[in-house]
């Protein structure tokens, strides 16, 4: 049975993931629907589309210290690194299905990533790395993000096992790329539906 303290986590967590910062940045900076802007999504890179790039770079910054958040308040708590990961991934689905925003959010990557880094760094380096010659080799930091995203998982079960805490990080990863089901499909060729 979970505990307590991991339940309201979770709940916490979500909670914090639903308050997406690109959505509220944009809303108080110029009271626009950043929905209605560029891609329709709710993250840093359309983001910078209504308030520049260094719009864009606070909120990736904000998303990414909820995910490191998220990993130290269960660390704090005395939970395992198992738990710090599946709050995370909660706070991950609160910025992609935000209720009070009809359930669409954005793609979670930047809490995701910032849960990931402060999880394991060592694997997180290997992960960056990987993103890094993806992104040089394809010419697009997003999908080479999502090549780094999926690498994640290999090189967690190679450096750690497939132990509990490499699994949760696995869901952790397979959320975001469920997220960017979709842009896949259309890299493909196979169309998809709106988020």
């Amino acid at each position: 049975m979970p505990s307590g303290r991991f339940v309201v986590l979770c709940l916490a967590s979500y909670a914090a993931g639903a308050l997406v910062t690109a959505y509220y940045l944009v809303r108080w900076r110029t009271g626009a629907d950043l929905r209605a802007h560029g891609s329709g999504t709710l993250g840093a890179r359309n983001a910078a589309t209504v308030l520049g790039k260094s719009g864009g770079v606070a909120v990736a910054l904000i998303d990414l210290a909820k995910g490191v958040a998220t990993v130290l308040a269960a660390r704090a708590l005395g939970l395992e690194p198992a738990h710090g990961a599946l709050a995370a991934a909660c706070a991950t689905c609160g910025h992609v299905w935000p209720p009070q925003l009809g359930f669409r959010g954005g793609k979670g990557a930047a809490i995701a990533g910032g849960a990931l880094i402060a999880l394991d760094p060592a694997v997180a380096g290997f992960a960056l790395g990987v993103l890094a010659l993806a992104s040089a080799v394809l010419r697009d930091s997003k999908r080479g993000g999502l090549v780094g995203f999926a690498a994640y998982p290999c090189i967690a079960f190679a450096w750690r096992g497939p132990g509990v805490e490499s699994w949760a990080q696995a869901l952790l990863s397979g959320l975001v790329l469920f997220a960017h089901r979709n842009d896949v499909a259309r890299e493909r060729g196979v169309g998809g539906t709106a988020p």
